[in-house]
């Protein structure tokens, strides 16, 4: 099966030289852990730590007012929401390697529907070594870690939410 993950729009050139793209989730489905579990909506998570890392902290229910619906949220209901609350918010298709650290924290949507912020890079432990990036599963327990660039890669969809004040 593939990724939940789909591209419906292309390129918009009013945003420079980041390719940009609109991304829905075909029929809302719920995200899931390996046990099958629900884990709720990861990507509404990411996106109330990314208010709170830029000073203008939201809730989950106060991005979402006004919102129809149930289930997780697609990328584009997300970008809609950031774009509500005042936030500049694209879609970037960028490999892990090629997104430049100014960047950053980003929201990276994985494969399989899940989200987490990307928040910075790890210079190599050793010389010549592959980049560590410390990242964060949003949700009560805001779980920091550290991963490689190759880790990341497996789950990574290549697309990155970011979000910026204008």
């Amino acid at each position: 099966e593939a990724g939940p993950w789909t591209m419906t729009l292309t390129y918009d050139q009013s945003l420079g030289d980041i390719d940009m793209f609109v991304l829905d989730v075909p029929n809302n489905r719920p995200v899931k852990d390996e046990a099958g579990n629900d884990v709720g909506n990861p990507l509404l998570h990411a996106l109330v730590w990314m208010t709170q890392h830029h000073g203008r902290a939201r809730s989950a229910e106060s991005l979402c007012a006004g919102l129809t619906g149930g289930g997780p949220l697609s990328p584009d209901q997300a970008l809609r929401l950031m774009r509500e609350a005042g936030y500049s918010a694209g879609l970037a298709r960028k490999k892990i390697e090629d997104v430049n650290p100014l960047l950053l924290p980003a929201v990276m949507l994985l494969n399989g529907g899940d989200a987490f912020v990307l928040v910075r890079r790890l210079d190599p432990a050793q010389p010549g070594g592959e980049y560590q990036f410390e990242v964060v599963f949003p949700g009560a327990d805001a779980n920091v870690c550290t991963a490689s660039a190759t880790e990341l890669e497996a789950e990574y969809s290549v697309f990155l939410m970011l979000l910026t004040l204008p």
